[in-house]
């Protein structure tokens, strides 16, 4: 006889409630246990996983395809994906999301529940990031630090050297790490703020913060450090390339593209070529100071 206990996380990310409903006990990671509520029932986001005998038969309507799951579309305009065990190329799962209730169920066979035991697979499987996109979020791909000026993205290709700005801003100014790899942007109000989040790649840094952003920096490696101020046309195409998109959504790509502009053109948004010294640290203070006294 199957057990019918549920189990409920409520997990706080940049101010949403997303609620996961499971038959089984999970495991909350260090990285998630920052963000975990207590003395809440409910959330914005409700996630229920089922297990079940069989998945249901899906329409090959696919419009996008990676190593780990597909995302298809059904009749009634919603989105679905089917995951696959990487080891054994198995569908194991298939999850169905209705944005209009905010809802999300993921259906699984028992052979694939050690994919869903701990609370890093579980996001991995509920598209957190298109909750985020839908509800005006931007996970951005930065280095994120609080200083005196205030929140500081330092942004760019991967291997440029945003852990190694962030980090020498927090060794000659005392500021203060917030996320080391995606850290969440949203506009509350008048001010953009930057958020931390479960995912902050090797800099471990899983913080519920957030700070007020003062500027965005788009770092380049050079001899000599060098700094400008994009126009709005050159900070829109940076900061879009750096988001986390969900290509497949409509209504997620508009809403991106929205964020992109507007942060843009409310934030000052830097090209920053630097050394990875207390150099670099000196001329963006010195940037920043004079926005200050503009």
């Amino acid at each position: 006889m199957k057990d019918n206990t549920t189990y409920c996380y409520i997990f706080k990310i940049a101010d949403f409630l997303i609620t996961l409903k499971t038959e089984k006990l999970i495991h909350v990671s260090d990285r998630f246990h920052p963000f975990i509520m207590s003395g809440i029932s409910s959330g914005d986001y409700e996630v229920v996983f089922h297990e079940v005998d069989k998945l249901p038969d899906l329409p090959d309507e696919w419009l996008h395809y990676e190593s780990a799951f597909d995302v298809g579309k059904l009749s009634l305009g919603k989105y679905y994906r089917r995951f696959r065990d990487m080891m054994h190329g198995e569908i194991y799962a298939a999850a169905f999301y209705d944005w209009d209730r905010k809802k999300v169920e993921i259906e699984y066979l028992s052979s694939g529940q050690e994919n869903l035991n701990q609370s890093d697979n579980c996001f991995f499987h509920i598209a957190w990031e298109t909750i985020m996109q839908l509800e005006r979020c931007m996970i951005l791909h930065a280095c994120c630090i609080d200083s005196s000026y205030g929140g500081i993205l330092f942004s760019g290709k991967s291997g440029i050297g945003k852990s190694t700005q962030g980090n020498l801003w927090c060794q000659y100014e005392n500021a203060v790490l917030v996320n080391g790899d995606r850290p969440i942007v949203k506009k509350d109000g008048s001010v953009w703020y930057a958020y931390g989040s479960p995912y902050a790649g090797s800099s471990r840094c899983h913080r519920d913060v957030r700070t007020p952003v003062k500027a965005i920096i788009m770092l380049k490696q050079a001899k000599q450090c060098s700094i400008k101020k994009l126009s709005a046309g050159e900070a829109f195409r940076n900061v879009y390339a750096g988001m986390t998109l969900s290509p497949w959504n409509p209504d997620c790509v508009r809403n991106s593209c929205d964020l992109a502009m507007s942060l843009a053109s409310e934030i000052p948004v830097y090209e920053m070529e630097c050394t990875p010294d207390r150099q670099a640290v000196e001329l963006l203070k010195r940037t920043l100071q004079m926005e200050v006294d503009l």
